[in-house]
């Protein structure tokens, strides 16, 4: 499965499926401020990929769209033949996406619609925790920032304690370099501890 036709929906819902059509205006209205676009072009994405979408978008962040650090760092790699594997598959990624119902995720994309400013200052927010490198700072940035306590475990801590047996393998075998996100780093349950 790829990152992009893991963004859809894989009941063969869409977004209007979840939000009334004043709630779907609503989303359509920041959408189209936001994006430049209507929502109707990516209706059958995941709500939280349409929430990132709009954090991200060129307009709320003040610049051109962000690169990608995976991208730069696999490309890197592999231009130096080195050998580059994931951690986790993009399928068990969006598997622990789903564990947070679709209801839930296009409530929250609706309280985004009423107050997009408030999701971009938080957004910036994490920004400035993730450049000022303290993993403890990112990781409080991020606390709450998941919908709920239970699926904030099912994001960072069930993941991090997956991947660390794979990690310590790799780097007991030959030297490695280890990619994460910075909100996997800090915490009780972080990859650093």
């Amino acid at each position: 499965q790829s990152m992009a036709t893991g963004m859809a929906m894989t009941d063969g819902k869409t977004l209007k499926d979840y939000l009334n059509a004043e709630q779907y205006a609503k989303v359509d209205e920041m959408f189209k401020n936001f994006v430049g676009i209507s929502v109707d072009a990516v209706k059958n994405f995941r709500p939280m990929f349409l929430s990132v979408m709009i954090s991200t978008s060129p307009k709320s962040i003040g610049c051109q769209s962000p690169g990608s650090y995976e991208l730069s760092l696999t490309q890197t790699a592999t231009a130096k033949k080195k050998p580059v594997f994931g951690l986790e598959t993009v399928a068990e990624q969006f598997a622990k996406i789903d564990k947070r119902p679709m209801e839930a995720q296009a409530k929250e994309l609706y309280e985004m619609a009423l107050n997009p400013q408030k999701a971009i200052d938080e957004w910036k927010q994490l920004v400035e925790a993730y450049k000022s490198q303290n993993s403890e700072t990112l990781y409080k940035s991020i606390d709450g920032r998941l919908g709920d306590a239970t699926f904030q475990k099912v994001m960072l801590d069930e993941r991090n304690v997956a991947w660390i047996p794979k990690i310590e393998k790799s780097i007991g075998e030959k030297s490695t370099f280890v990619a994460v996100g910075g909100g996997h780093l800090g915490g009780e349950n972080g990859v650093i501890n």
